[in-house]
This record gives C-alpha cells, structure tokens and sequence, in this order.
C-alpha cells in the first residue's frame, strides 16, 4: 500500500484508491429529501456528510471518509467537544470506514478529545 505524504500529524496515511474518487451525495439526497441517520443519536430529519478527514486537510468526498452526523454532532464532532460515549458510538461507526480516515480519527481527533475530557473532569 503506498502512503501518502508524511502528513502535518506524523502519521503515515495510506494511499487508497478511494480516496480519489469524487462523490456528490449531498445534490441528490437535497432533492428526495432522504436522510441516513446521525451515527450518534438516530435523528433522520436532517443529517449532515461529515469529513472524519476534513477537505481543508484533503479529505476527500468519499462515503468511506463520510459519517453521517446531526448538526449537533457535527459541530460537536468538529470542534472536539463529543462525550466519551458519543465518541464510542463514532469509533465503531468508523469501522467501515478507509484506513487513513480511521487513523486521522484515532490519531488526531481523539488526543483532542482526550484532553477536553481531561479538562472537563477538573
């Protein structure tokens, strides 16, 4: 498996043939109206695609680097701030997921969380 460039964290992220592929969900679901459920909570009315590796980061717009979040969760997701069960919920649900986004969210996402746990027992 090629790897990618040493990314900015130190982790070696596979290169997956996945990863180039562009997929625009978020057009057809806005037109039938049809949402998967939040991976945290179930709620179906509206539901966003979330980055588990964020585009800004390159990312791609793969199903395999996508969950399926509420605004809640997402913003949660997104700033760190996911309780130790939320996060448990989330990390089974990236058992589907590619490599490199399972290792983006168990090597940079979840330090951070560690520490607003910390930070929030104190």
């Amino acid at each position: 498996m090629k790897v990618l460039a040493k990314y900015k964290y130190g982790l070696d992220l596979p290169r997956e043939e996945r990863s180039t592929v562009v997929v625009d969900g978020r057009m057809d679901r806005a037109r039938t109206l049809e949402y998967s459920p939040c991976v945290v909570c179930g709620e179906d009315r509206i539901t966003h695609d979330c980055h588990v590796i964020p585009r800004t980061e390159g990312g791609p717009n793969h199903p395999d680097n996508l969950l399926a979040l509420c605004p809640l969760h997402h913003h949660l997701f997104d700033h760190h701030r996911l309780s130790t069960e939320e996060w448990t919920t989330v990390d089974r649900a990236l058992e589907d997921k590619m490599a490199s986004a399972r290792m983006y969210a168990r090597g940079v996402r979840l330090p951070h969380l560690r520490a607003f746990w910390a930070q929030s027992i104190s």
